[in-house]
């Protein structure tokens, strides 16, 4: 279940919040606490809410998750930064499932995982279609300041369409060893591209 704080109850969709908990409890199983999201006036209030003060985070975060938890910046933080709450929220919602149900998930397969089972805004689609048209590189190799959310969206698009969401799930669950598997790893994804 979604839990929301005060003020995120006032700004976030809580039926979306739901209907994403529902979905992501079917791919993945139950998760063992209820998901909070607090809405923050401050990346340092974010990181308090979070217990993760000591983490230095670039200035660009505007949401993130620890341990079942999500903090947002508030909407107007967001809107400013051309950001959707309900989208950010359901996003971060995604990482909580995947860090709960796959243990040491590369950071470029949580944050496709989240950018494909989050439904997209309409206005990134433009930025989306600019970046299929580039040469696409190995995600093992990405960064977030190099292109690692779109690269990532691509390929696990790609890995949806070729194998099915329930199916990568599942094998995501089971992968001990990432780089070398014969899906999600690195030379699998180089055949991808």
């Amino acid at each position: 279940m979604v839990q929301l704080d005060f003020k995120a109850q006032r700004i976030v969709d809580a039926k979306q919040m739901n209907i994403q908990f529902d979905m992501l409890c079917k791919l993945f199983g139950q998760p063992k606490e209820d998901i909070y999201i607090y809405i923050c006036r401050s990346q340092y209030e974010l990181k308090k809410r979070l217990h993760i003060v000591n983490v230095l985070l670039p200035d660009w975060v505007v949401g993130a998750n620890h341990n079942g938890k999500i903090a947002i910046l508030n909407k107007k933080q967001l809107d400013a930064r051309g950001f959707h709450i309900n989208t950010l929220c359901a996003h971060e919602m995604v990482h909580v499932f995947v860090n709960q149900f796959v243990a040491n998930c590369p950071l470029w397969l949580n944050e496709g995982l989240a950018q494909n089972l989050v439904p997209e805004p309409k206005n990134t689609a433009n930025a989306r279609e600019q970046i299929i048209s580039q040469k696409l590189l190995n995600p093992y190799k990405l960064s977030y300041d190099s292109g690692l959310y779109y690269v990532s969206k691509i390929i696990v698009g790609k890995l949806f369409k070729i194998y099915g969401k329930t199916q990568i799930v599942t094998l995501l669950k089971k992968c001990t060893d990432f780089e070398d598997n014969n899906i999600f790893g690195y030379t699998a994804i180089e055949a991808l591209l």
